[in-house]
């Protein structure tokens, strides 16, 4: 039975290429061919992979995002439409829809590349008229990957006052803090979680915004900032919550690892449903756990009778 809690992601989308049982360890070597396997071609990026996953899980999801006027473009949308997920989705003449190829061994040990500009050019002027238009119907607001989209860094706190004062539930990771991150995009991003009620990054991450070698530093420095449920992901490790000024964790669960791409995405996909199911935080953690074990250990979208079996083993 589907709930009825919409759910609006603003972020990265990609078509994906996922070249799997890649012989990742000879390397990408110049005017050298590496040959691997099979192939899968969808939709993806960070936010929309959320997206995709709640809506599998039985939320009603919209994504808001750019492509450009090209092939690629016309994929990509295609992809989301067949997800299931609505597409709010701007197109710009002068962008490149942006593609991701991941080399995928059997380990699961993955590396990534990507090219393509219509993310970068997604503008907050854009995306904030498509929120007015489609929050009031919302109840949570999803902000993924907000290091990648420059132009939107300085908007996001906006994005998440207007999601606020509609009685939106705001939802943040950031994502990966790369070459390009600056401190003052940083401190956007420490604006932002003012405005948040769930703060959702990895560990790796959440280290580097907060400039600290731990992550209970970290949860206690970022709790100086916002009043946010603040829950790390840890991969194997689990998660981690912080309740007054003591880190629980969460363990995860032990699953022959199949692919990682994505885990962290399902991990918030499953926290969401259990917040939407009226679960208390940590229930919640332990259903996302449930979710992401599933996910990375299965073909496919996760199997709801696999998570169903994984939560009731933490009952």
């Amino acid at each position: 039975m589907q709930l009825e809690n919409q759910v609006l992601s603003i972020g990265t989308i990609y078509l994906d290429i996922h070249c799997l049982t890649f012989p990742i360890g000879e390397g990408l070597l110049k005017n050298k061919e590496i040959k691997g396997t099979d192939y899968l071609l969808s939709a993806g990026g960070s936010a929309f992979n959320f997206a995709k996953l709640c809506k599998h899980l039985g939320l009603h999801t919209s994504f808001i995002g750019k492509r450009g006027n090209d092939a690629m473009g016309d994929l990509v949308e295609h992809e989301i439409k067949k997800s299931g997920v609505e597409p709010i989705l701007s197109i710009d003449s002068n962008a490149q829809t942006n593609i991701a190829v991941h080399y995928i061994n059997e380990k699961g040990e993955s590396i990534m590349t990507s090219c393509g500009s219509a993310n970068q050019a997604l503008d907050g002027d854009s995306v904030y008229t498509a929120l007015e238009k489609s929050v009031a119907n919302a109840s949570f607001l999803y902000l993924g990957g907000c290091y990648k989209l420059k132009q939107l860094l300085p908007k996001y706190a906006q994005f998440a006052q207007l999601a606020q004062k509609n009685n939106v539930k705001v939802i943040v990771d950031h994502g990966r803090v790369n070459n390009s991150v600056t401190t003052q995009d940083m401190k956007y991003v420490h604006q932002l979680l003012t405005f948040t009620d769930f703060y959702l990054p990895s560990k790796d991450e959440f280290l580097q915004t907060w400039g600290v070698s731990s992550i209970q530093k970290g949860m206690l420095k970022a709790r100086k900032v916002t009043a946010a449920e603040i829950i790390v992901k840890d991969s194997e490790h689990g998660a981690h919550v912080l309740k007054g000024s003591r880190m629980i964790t969460i363990p995860s669960h032990t699953v022959a690892v199949m692919n990682t791409v994505g885990a962290g995405d399902s991990f918030n996909a499953g926290f969401i449903l259990g917040t939407a199911r009226g679960y208390t935080i940590m229930d919640s953690v332990r259903l996302a756990n449930a979710v992401a074990a599933t996910y990375i250990s299965e073909p496919g979208l996760p199997s709801l009778k696999s998570i169903n079996n994984y939560f009731e083993k933490e009952q």
